[in-house]
């Protein structure tokens, strides 16, 4: 069993928070990227800064779209803006990513997957993904839905305190493509 300072990083922060999202694309089928500012602690860390641990990514998608056609819902979470331009797959600053497709047959929909989609971001040992930006951002593409997809994702987090070095590399790496 790791000790509370290992888990925490010094901050004595063992006790989780949600943080929770909503998106809406601006238009249907539009690829749109909604920013949201996360809440950054502002508190002196001595030679390093406090930084947001976010442990797990669930997302609910804001309408079920079953329409004649099949379609695709791809929700991408990342620590850049990519605006109109969709997000690759092998985005560094990209934390997570879901894709829900649902095909029709004989104009019933059959969804893929099971709602909510959970995705654990942690690495067993109860650390999980520094996040040091002041927003992240959740980027909507869809396709064949004819209408605006929305969707609700609730991360749930803890504060970390990390040194200086690392915190600049965790800036760089979560900015800059």
């Amino acid at each position: 069993m790791a000790s509370r300072r290992a888990l925490t990083g010094g901050t004595g922060d063992v006790n989780p928070q949600w943080f929770t999202m909503n998106a809406t694309q601006s238009g249907a089928d539009a690829t749109t990227t909604d920013s949201f500012p996360i809440p950054v602690q502002r508190l002196p860390q001595g030679r390093g800064a406090q930084v947001m641990e976010v442990l797990k990514a669930v997302w609910w998608p804001g309408n079920t779209v079953v329409s004649a056609a099949s379609n695709t819902i791809t929700v991408s979470l990342t620590t850049r803006n990519f605006g109109t331009t969709a997000v690759p797959l092998n985005e560094a600053s990209q934390i997570v990513r879901w894709r829900r497709t649902i095909t029709t047959s004989t104009a019933v929909g059959h969804m893929v997957n099971e709602e909510p989609y959970e995705f654990d971001l942690t690495d067993k040992a109860g650390h999980g993904m520094l996040v040091a930006t002041d927003s992240i951002f959740i980027q909507l593409v869809s396709t064949t839905t004819s209408q605006t997809v929305d969707a609700v994702i609730r991360l749930l987090y803890r504060w970390k305190n990390v040194g200086l070095a690392e915190y600049v590399g965790i800036v760089q790496s979560q900015t800059s493509s």
